[in-house]
């Protein structure tokens, strides 16, 4: 029997266009949800305005977070983000489907802990690198020591 602390495996993150995609979608939908509506100009324009900000924070923060590399060795999660490595913790409840994988971490970084929402879509990762993450995940859970 393997003992889970003593696995090691990476999973090497790319942008993902399909997530891309999906979040162009949907704000052009909820752009054009709103120009259709009957409000007046002006509210309707100060809305699209805080929507496209919206975007452009999420996009910032969720598809180009520069998130290059997550591993785990020897019961810990590191996260390789920007050319420097950081220890992460398990924050929460993860979500892992067959189409993608939403992972909350906790991670120590000069400036002290920061809360990073790691998504993985299909074409974002290696197949066999996302199986093996999910496996991990669905056999042992997502907490810290995972095991």
């Amino acid at each position: 029997m393997v003992v889970a602390k003593q696995m090691l495996f990476d999973v090497n993150l790319n942008i993902s266009s399909l997530h891309k995609g999906l979040a162009g979608c949907i704000y052009s939908l909820v752009l054009v949800e709103l120009w259709l509506t009957s409000l007046s100009s002006l509210v309707i324009i100060l809305l699209s305005l805080v929507v496209l900000v919206h975007g452009w924070f999420y996009s910032q923060r969720y598809i180009f977070s520069s998130v290059e590399v997550i591993r785990f060795y020897q019961g810990g999660w590191r996260i390789k983000k920007s050319g420097q490595w950081y220890k992460a913790w398990p924050k929460g409840q993860a979500v892992v489907t067959s189409s993608f994988m939403l992972l909350p971490f906790k991670i120590e970084s000069p400036k002290g802990e920061a809360r990073l929402t790691v998504i993985i879509f299909p074409d974002s990762a290696d197949v066999y690198q996302r199986h093996a993450l999910r496996l991990s995940i669905v056999l042992n859970g997502f907490k810290p020591d995972l095991c």
